[in-house]
């Protein structure tokens, strides 16, 4: 039997492996997820794991925001990272100025080690699309959302995460918001990645329709110039009919 058949084998699987460990989303180490006192757990769902449930809040000091978790120490290795999950609502009222959305805070220490909360920074899905979009009557269904982060190139990492949910200001104050399928996801630089590419291809949709105005109006200034200086020719010329008539009249009387 010839043993060098069975050589490509294990250079295929190492193959394989190396090409899904390169392109799966990295999720981080199951973190440590303290859930808010009054934040009920209604249902477990086999796909997307616990279902949550957060009421509007009755006389709260905080208004129309709820805590709805914390994550300590979430342990997340590189600059880019986020929370992601499935979200719906119920009792929002069908109005495109009501409306609400998710939030997240993530807390750093002042240098690289550091062990006390220096400085916060937020996300929040105030879009009107997509994984960011706001909360209103329209997520009557579960759909996916996203609170991402960036820090850029900075080697300080969180020592903290929490999560809010903002209800509109103005409602009738029967609003709910349920959750699904947290992950924290370690290294989201994909997400980033395509957020850029959508930004470039607007920024050159952007530049197409300017070129294409320019040029549009570069043509009607053209048009219009030729329309003048046809004009002007017209009226020169009978200028110059009339006047040679007159010349004609008077050569006549004489």
């Amino acid at each position: 039997m010839n043993r060098n058949l069975y050589l490509p084998i294990p250079i295929l699987t190492v193959g394989v492996l190396l090409y899904f460990q390169a392109t799966a989303v990295r999720v981080a180490a199951e973190p440590k997820w303290t859930f808010t006192k009054g934040i009920e757990e209604v249902a477990t769902d086999a796909d997307t794991g616990k279902v949550y449930r957060i009421p509007r809040p009755e006389n709260s000091d905080n208004g129309n925001l709820v805590l709805v978790f914390e994550i300590e120490n979430p342990g997340v290795t590189a600059n880019t990272f986020m929370i992601t999950g499935e979200v719906k609502t119920s009792g929002f009222e069908n109005d495109p100025n009501t409306f609400g959305f998710l939030e997240m805070w993530t807390h750093m220490p002042a240098n690289p080690g550091g062990k006390e909360i220096a400085a916060s920074f937020f996300s929040r899905t105030l879009g009107i699309a997509g994984g960011l979009k706001r909360l209103d009557a329209a997520d009557s269904e579960w759909r996916k959302f996203v609170l991402p982060a960036n820090l850029m190139e900075d080697e300080r990492r969180p020592l903290k995460m929490t999560v809010n949910v903002s209800f509109p200001k103005q409602a009738a104050g029967s609003e709910i918001v349920e959750i699904r399928g947290l992950k924290l996801v370690d290294d989201a630089s994909s997400f980033f990645g395509q957020a850029n590419t959508e930004n470039k291809s607007v920024l050159a949709a952007n530049s197409s329709i300017s070129w294409g105005l320019i040029i549009g109006l570069i043509v009607v200034g053209i048009i219009l110039g030729v329309c003048v200086m046809l004009l002007i020719n017209r009226l020169r010329k009978k200028q110059i009919n009339s006047e040679l008539d007159r010349i004609k009249a008077v050569d006549s009387v004489e």
